[in-house]
């Protein structure tokens, strides 16, 4: 059993409908200007043994073979003013547009343009929004592949499809060829146009082989109606002018097909039309056809247009479940308003504004739809007939824009929603619902529909986003610019303050809706140990909490009570990302001292905001108008004070991407601007690194800090071998010494364990502790230490390929997992520092240089090592510990001893030496400072 639709094709004759089959039937047809035959042969479903008398016609022609084969014989009864057109029109119902389907209907539009082209023409098309227009496309038949002339009817079909090109006349019962140009439309010459198609399957109700779309049901553009097919003349507005011919084709959904010997559509309504329809000669056509009876009379046609009902837009999306361990920020239901009072009226108007968004992205559109595509088809512009307004971008798209396409965004909004934010280089940015994108991933390769929406955690936001911008990076430029024609800008989407709701930038790439509250600062802790409650006897906060649940945000505080305040919301996230947890949701509370905070404006993602600036990290926040966030910094300030600000650890990681104890020294502020050079910046990170060693207060480290934050986004493809291992031994030495800044020098070997496992850099989208970018990067490809005891008390997290590729912790440029592998070299060992006793006390520091310069300062700080950590004056000379400690990594044959083989390879620095020996122990005390080389 297969799935199949009843197709029915009937033909106008003289105000009825006349059946006609598709196994290639000729049927007569009569109207007030035209009088002929219509001849049409389809491939039968898949799984049909209907008979098919014409199959020699299809098969093996086209690319791929047609599905079926049109014909229209006859001749005009009234003379034509102007070009005869071919035209598709539906007469129920406008088309059913929805953004991503009016953005595939572009597409195949500039498909069939593209076909017109080639054949030195054009077409003209509607999407029937305009008063009394039809959905309609329609091309010249002079255009038409195939077409025949005559003075006198002939027997269907004609041609030979060996010739699928050309124009004939009948010359003493034979076909001549002739040029196009000889063609002329009058009453006394009777005309054949052919067409026949390998895009169109009706049987199935779809359009089949579309190059760059596949396959697409016809259901998306314009549901279940008919299409009719007619022969017409156009006004110059193109609205018709007068109707030659008129056929409906109809395909019923639903029916149950099994092999048998039928055809799908009424086969004895088809045999009594031919019994009555079989014209002997031109004089006896209108006698042939009879008159109609009472049971056979069809009601009149009634062209008439229904309202648009938006079947682009999910309810469930309006309101998705959300786990019990998010219920406080789970949109309410309807009707709940009532009771939830404030929030439920609330949440209820944020879903209807969202709402009201989509439908109007999912709509169609109301303007000029209709267009007359002309002209360079490669520079084809869409909008041809208006003129751009001065504050509007030019609206051009190219195959190379198209390859700047990024999701540099995605917003969680009080309601639960996900929108994501697409950026083309030129263009504004403009927002997209999740589901919106997937239809358009689905519908342009099957199998995407889930796309966004594979898993809760933040790294598995991050792999919805690249996969997704690799598919929207290969759209067609037309099918992009439809898509994103319609801007919808973040401050549409972002609630009003007066309800306390604002965005939150958690990371690069990030932003999510949070309501934002008052609370006093010292009970802060309290409420990060327990997670209850602020319960406060405080006039102050109590008048702010009164102000909250009115839909204040900051009220007018007063002076009278001087309470250390703060700012406190609720995060949450999904299962974490370095450990498999499904189905496992936290949330945690933030708390910002505004006592030794300072706020400023800025622009994020082209929405106003507020930087709110700490002694342990930078928070943004996004409002709705510049005058909300005027308001913003106006009352923080109110709060701070000038009093310096020591040096804090950093905080903790609320968002579960890695490890909770991990200590990340560079995730103070956002990274949003482009490095074009990672190895000079991590040149110029190390230098200040170095000297900002004996800092005293947050503001003496800043620079530092702000510095390293330009790690996290860093690109490092175009880096050569040589230059990945220099940025890596750089950033390796900067975070040994801006952790002891930060953290303070370990004194115990608890705290050295501590020290190397957890304090960590983000670099390029990922996390690296000390001991990670040591093993993990540095050590990719070099032998293991030997010792099993280190082995035991260094922690790492393993990650593979694909977790580096498409796991990132934020938004970052992608990164190939060779980009986390240095090249092996044995000469690490004697250049790595460590920071302590054992190690070497001055670090150099590496650009860019040749291979002369790089070997030379490899060979002075592997001199300034061995003379630092090892004993060189005694006999025979001591060795640092470390090369036992990684004997495997010397050099040379695997015959010879390891003593052997680094005499050798050290020679030129220590000379003919005949024996060798190691120090004895390894000194873990750390030095008091470190200097450049």
């Amino acid at each position: 059993m297969c799935a199949a639709r009843d197709l029915k094709l009937s033909v106008m004759s003289d105000g009825r409908k006349v059946p006609v089959g598709y196994t290639g039937q000729s049927i007569p047809f009569h109207t007030e200007s035209f009088e002929g035959h219509i001849f049409f042969s389809h491939r039968p479903p898949k799984g049909s043994s209907a008979p098919w008398a014409f199959r020699e016609r299809l098969e093996g022609y086209g690319s791929p073979d047609w599905l079926w084969e049109v014909q229209l014989h006859g001749r005009f009864l009234k003379t034509p003013t102007g070009p005869i057109w071919l035209r598709g029109e539906l007469r129920d119902s406008p088309m059913q547009l929805g953004l991503v389907s009016r953005a595939l209907c572009r597409g195949i539009l500039k498909f069939a343009r593209m076909m017109a082209q080639r054949r030195g023409g054009d077409i003209c098309y509607a999407f029937g929004d305009e008063a009394r227009k039809n959905p309609s496309i329609s091309l010249p038949i002079m255009l038409l592949d195939r077409l025949f002339v005559a003075d006198r009817s002939h027997p269907l079909p004609v041609g030979d499809p060996d010739d699928p090109k050309g124009t004939w006349r009948l010359i003493d019962g034979k076909w001549e060829s002739i040029e196009r140009s000889e063609v002329k439309f009058d009453t006394e010459t009777y005309v054949t146009v052919v067409l026949a198609t390998s895009y169109i399957d009706w049987t199935n109700w779809q359009l089949a082989s579309i190059p760059g779309l596949g396959t697409l049901s016809l259901e998306t553009f314009w549901g279940e109606q008919g299409a009719w097919i007619a022969l017409c003349e156009l006004e110059p507005d193109e609205s018709i002018r007068h109707y030659f011919l008129e056929a409906n084709l109809e395909s019923i959904k639903g029916a149950t097909f099994s092999p048998r010997s039928s055809t799908v559509y009424n086969e004895d309504d088809a045999e009594r039309a031919q019994e009555e329809l079989i014209p002997v000669s031109d004089e006896d056509h209108t006698k042939a056809l009879g008159e109609p009876s009472s049971e056979e009379e069809e009601a009149p046609l009634v062209r008439q247009r229904t309202p648009y009902d938006s079947s682009d837009i999910d309810e469930e999306d309006l309101s998705e479940t959300v786990p019990m361990e998010r219920e406080w920020i789970r949109p309410p239901e309807d009707g709940e308003a009532g009771v939830n009072g404030t929030n439920g009226i609330f949440f209820a108007e944020e879903a209807s504004r969202a709402k009201e968004i989509e439908m109007a992205l999912d709509a169609p559109d109301v303007g000029g739809l209709r267009h007359s595509l002309s002209g360079d088809l490669l520079a084809m512009e869409e909008d041809e007939d208006v003129s751009p307004q001065p504050d509007q971008v030019p609206r051009r798209i190219s195959r190379r824009t198209v390859m700047t396409l990024k999701l540099p965004w995605y917003l969680r909004t009080s309601s639960g929603q996900l929108w994501w934010c697409i950026s083309v280089e030129g263009w504004p940015l403009c927002w997209r619902r999740d589901h919106q994108i997937s239809r358009l991933c689905e519908a342009v390769e099957p199998g995407k529909a889930q796309l966004l929406r594979s898993g809760t955690s933040i790294q598995d936001m991050e792999t919805a986003r690249r996969r997704a911008t690799a598919l929207l990076s290969e759209l067609d430029p037309s099918l992009l610019d439809e898509f994103i024609r319609q801007d919808v800008g973040l401050t549409k989407l972002l609630a009003s303050i007066d309800s306390g709701w604002v965005g939150v930038v958690e990371s690069e790439g990030r932003i999510v809706e949070r309501k934002v509250s008052l609370s006093e600062a010292r009970t802060s802790d309290a409420v990060l140990r327990t997670g209850a409650q602020v319960v406060s006897k405080s006039a102050v906060l109590r008048s702010a909490a009164d102000a909250a649940g009115r839909g204040g945000f900051l009220s007018d505080l007063g002076s009278k009570e001087d309470a250390p305040l703060a700012l406190r919301w609720k995060s949450d996230t999904g299962s974490r990302s370095w450990m498999d947890r499904p189905q496992a949701y936290f949330s945690e509370d933030f708390f910002v001292e505004l006592s030794r905070a300072t706020a400023s404006r800025t622009t994020v993602a082209d929405a106003p905001a507020v930087t709110v600036t700490t002694p342990q990290r930078q928070f943004v926040f996004l409002m709705r108008s510049p005058e909300d966030a005027d308001k913003w910094v106006t009352t923080l300030k109110t709060h701070s004070n000038d009093s310096p600000a020591v040096i804090l650890s950093p905080m903790k990681d609320r968002l579960r991407r890695w490890p909770f104890h991990r200590l990340v020294c560079n995730d103070f502020e956002l990274s949003l601007d482009d490095v074009k050079d990672p190895v000079a910046l991590s040149a110029q990170l190390l230098r200040l690194a170095v000297s900002s060693q004996g800092s005293l207060s947050a503001e003496e480290l800043q620079p530092l800090t702000s510095l390293s934050c330009k790690l996290k986004c860093l690109d490092l493809t175009p880096l050569e071998p040589q230059d990945l291992w220099s940025f890596w031994v750089n950033v390796y030495h900067s975070l040994l010494v801006h952790a002891r800044v930060l953290c303070g020098r370990p004194r115990s070997v608890r705290h050295l364990i501590s020290f190397y496992n957890n304090c960590s850099y983000l670099v390029a989208g990922h996390i690296f502790s000390l001991a990670e970018m040591e093993h993990l990067v540095l050590r990719s490809q070099m032998a293991k230490a030997s010792a099993r005891l280190m082995n035991l008390l260094v922690q790492v997290w393993r990650r593979d390929d694909r977790e580096f590729e498409e796991r990132p912790t934020f938004r970052a440029p992608y990164q190939p997992s060779s980009n986390f592998r240095c090249r092996p070299d044995w000469r690490l060992n004697l250049v790595l520092c460590s920071g302590n006793l054992a190690s070497s006390s001055k670090i150099p520091v590496f650009e860019q240089l040749s291979a002369e310069a790089f070997d030379a300062l490899m060979a002075k700080a592997m001199k300034h090592y061995l003379g630092v950590a090892g004993r060189l004056d005694k006999r025979p000379m001591q060795l640092p510990y470390v090369l036992y400690r990684f004997r495997q990594d010397a050099p040379g044959s695997p015959t010879d001893g390891y003593d052997k083989r680094w005499a050798n390879a050290l020679s030129p620095i220590l000379g003919d030496v005949d024996r060798i020996a190691y120090r004895n122990s390894y000194n873990w005390t750390m030095r008091e400072r470190l200097d450049l080389l």
